[in-house]
């Protein structure tokens, strides 16, 4: 949970709302053992419209495996400055690839896997004046 709140929180400015060990209900969805340890964070963004993720962490086990196809991709809309953020993707030592200018709707993309190998789009709007 560490690494990803230097992330999450540190980086990319989400505020940890809650912390908290995982229901029953979770460890069933997971498909593990009720005496599974399992945390939950749930953190929340000011930036956008969409600015609300989860995060969970399993500290006995080892994360999947990230050397296949993503299973999903987070995408999170960012109001700050796209170049300084990735430079502290990159300098957090993440797989970040470029800066894509992309239209329709026109914005700026930055790309990159997480510590534990999830895929990330971080997407900044370009709003009209």
């Amino acid at each position: 949970m560490a690494r990803a709140f230097r992330v999450y929180r540190d980086i990319l400015g989400f505020k940890v709302d809650v912390l908290v060990p995982a229901t029953s209900f979770m460890h069933a969805v997971f498909e593990l053992s009720p005496e599974a340890k399992l945390r939950i964070a749930f953190l929340s963004s000011g930036e956008g419209e969409f600015g609300h993720i989860g995060l969970t962490e399993f500290p006995d086990m080892e994360p999947p495996s990230a050397d296949s196809i993503h299973s999903s991709v987070l995408i999170v809309e960012v109001q700050r400055d796209i170049e300084t953020l990735f430079d502290q993707l990159k300098a957090e030592g993440l797989d970040v690839e470029r800066i894509f200018d992309l239209t329709n709707p026109s914005r700026r993309e930055i790309p990159f896997t997480d510590h534990d190998g999830h895929r990330v789009i971080l997407m900044r709007l370009d709003r009209p004046e």
